[in-house]
């Protein structure tokens, strides 16, 4: 049965302990297989829905490339479900838990992991938090949890079981490296390698956004229709995985999409809370909640 209420205390302190440590953690049965297939139906005809194109919620390849694009942005302006997907339980109470009662949403958005084109170099989220640059400093202290300042969640759509299906990998403990991958096909971090995160259809996985990660190639023999995972991915029968939420502390930084975005508020207005999600620009802080409640949808 999915789960669909916070987790309980003793639940909840071996995942903590766990995405400290190791930079990543799963939950398992967090949505249930129809709620997967209801998504994977949506996010696919937002991909075949010119608008969203036009509105840059679907991002174009170049135009030298003949794939087509693996990038969805701000799914919370495309429909209610995504949005509503962001304070669903135990979600936000995690982002809460790891990140403060006051944590922003900065990014939800799907990339997809095709045979032809994916993300699957090793790579951490937006640049090093807590860099060393002294190379007789080999890594952050062991014994001092470093704070979260950007948390991916991240649910599988359809089972990613096998390796064939590139399902997302990370190296464990790379959250404390303090520097980027030491290689970006196979790195290794105190001897430790890659680890696949294999899920089944409905778990979910938190990720520190420092912890070196990517989607792993997809070699399975799908048709090219079939999104594999990497951050929201519709499927039907290949791996895929919900970028429910990139979330960062509220003191930490507030992320924003191109200027471009506000000119297009400017000539059609929009909520102002709408436009602070995804604009860098300056407003008072304000619970992830109160702010969705007034995000209007687009159908």
């Amino acid at each position: 049965m999915a789960i669909d209420k916070p987790l309980s205390g003793e639940a909840l302190a071996p995942i903590l302990a766990s995405l400290y440590q190791n930079g990543a953690t799963i939950i398992r049965n967090v949505l249930s297989r129809e709620q997967c297939e209801q998504i994977c139906s949506r996010v696919d005809e937002i991909f075949a829905e010119p608008h969203f194109a036009e509105m840059r919620n679907v991002k174009l390849n170049e135009p030298t490339s003949s794939s087509d694009p693996i990038v969805v942005h701000r799914l919370f302006e495309c429909d209610r479900m995504f949005r509503d997907m962001l304070v669903r339980e135990p979600i936000i109470s995690l982002a809460e838990t790891v990140l403060g009662s006051e944590c922003h949403c900065i990014a939800q958005g799907c990339i997809l992991n095709r045979r032809d084109l994916g993300i699957t170099s090793f790579h951490v989220d937006d640049g090093l938090e807590f860099p060393i640059g002294n190379n007789e400093v080999k890594r952050h202290n062991p014994s001092v949890r470093i704070p979260v300042f950007r948390m991916s969640v991240q649910i599988a759509l359809t089972d990613q079981d096998e390796d064939q299906y590139g399902p997302s990998q990370f190296v464990p403990g790379s959250n404390y490296a303090g520097r980027e991958p030491s290689d970006p096909e196979n790195p290794t971090f105190e001897g430790q390698g890659p680890v696949s995160l294999h899920m089944k259809a409905g778990d979910l996985y938190l990720l520190n956004g420092q912890t070196w990660h990517r989607g792993a190639p997809n070699t399975s023999d799908q048709d090219e229709d079939q999104y594999g995972p990497s951050q929201f991915r519709p499927a039907l029968r290949r791996p895929a995985l919900l970028a429910l939420s990139q979330l960062s502390h509220a003191r930490s930084r507030v992320r924003g999409c191109r200027r471009a975005a506000v000119a297009r508020a400017r000539q059609a207005p929009r909520d102002g809370v709408r436009v602070a999600l995804t604009e860098r620009v300056r407003y008072e802080p304000t619970s992830l909640g109160t702010c969705l409640d007034r995000l209007p949808a687009v159908r």
